[in-house]
């Protein structure tokens, strides 16, 4: 904590055993990054319930994540703050986001069913509308070792935002970016895709950034087949472009962004949205 935290990450707290997890991952990355945590809980109608069963009043919230900011501060050396605010979990956690100008969000989830759980019904709506990245992670995700991120790469136009990601992250982290094609066979969708993975391509070369490209066998299952690469190649994470805009034509990807954030082999996922909500590339 000598020097000056050169950006913030943001973690949302229920003070669950999942959430300790997304604690501890993003307490990781702040070293590496050189970051600094706030600790973020949002008061809600059940929250409010829990307490008055206890007989315990907002004081109590402040407490535990008074202990929690000590605790993270004596184990990892970083800086941290954090703050209670009441309303509604997918209101108040993006709006926080943009009020403390965080850098990235990380966010934990027991999948889906505990996400929902979690953070009520508009669970996908915080990572898909969050305005800045967001690193999913699932309670039983294993701390990065920062070397090998997994790219999906097709024809959706936002590729180019996800490469400036991509950079950035493999620059201030360390990874090697493991390309992993869509397969097309019609032809001008497998032009298409040639285009694009030569554009990012060049941009990694530009940046001196390490890469592989690897192809998915067969055209149906594309994200499962995603998944099993990742779990064969031990990758680190997966990082991905979400956005659900209904007058996106080329992004038909809400289920596709759902089944990748709640995989069943527990990778973080690593959520881009496009630039109209984002505003920080890792320092790229």
């Amino acid at each position: 904590m000598s020097t000056k935290p050169k950006g913030l990450i943001l973690v949302p707290t229920d003070f669950s055993e999942t959430c300790q997890k997304a604690i501890e991952y993003a307490a990781d990355m702040a070293i590496k990054m050189n970051f600094s945590i706030t600790l973020l809980h949002v008061i809600t109608s059940r929250t409010k319930a829990l307490l008055k069963k206890e007989n315990k009043g907002l004081e109590k919230i402040i407490e535990q994540l008074e202990a929690l900011k000590k605790g993270v501060e004596k184990r990892y050396k970083i800086h941290v703050t954090y703050t209670a605010r009441e309303g509604s979990i997918f209101d108040v956690i993006n709006r926080v986001a943009d009020d403390i100008k965080a850098n990235l969000m990380v966010l934990g989830t027991h999948g889906k069913k505990g996400l929902q759980y979690l953070l009520g019904s508009y669970a996908f709506k915080v990572v898909s509308q969050s305005p800045v990245v967001v690193v999913v992670i699932q309670q039983n995700s294993p701390l990065s070792t920062y070397r090998k991120v997994v790219f999906p790469v097709n024809n959706f136009i936002e590729s180019r935002q996800q490469t400036q990601h991509a950079v950035g992250l493999s620059r201030v982290m360390g990874y090697k970016i493991l390309i992993y094609k869509q397969l097309a066979t019609e032809v001008l969708a497998k032009n298409q895709l040639k285009i694009v993975t030569s554009q990012i391509t060049d941009e990694f070369e530009k940046n001196n950034i390490p890469y592989e490209i690897h192809a998915a066998d067969k055209e149906t299952q594309y994200e499962q087949q995603l998944i099993n690469f990742a779990v064969m190649q031990d990758a680190d994470a997966i990082v991905m472009m979400t956005d659900s805009r209904p007058d996106h034509p080329d992004f038909h990807n809400s289920s596709w962004s759902e089944r990748l954030i709640f995989n069943e082999a527990a990778i973080p996922v690593i959520c881009i949205n496009p630039v109209y909500y984002g505003h920080f590339y890792f320092g790229a």
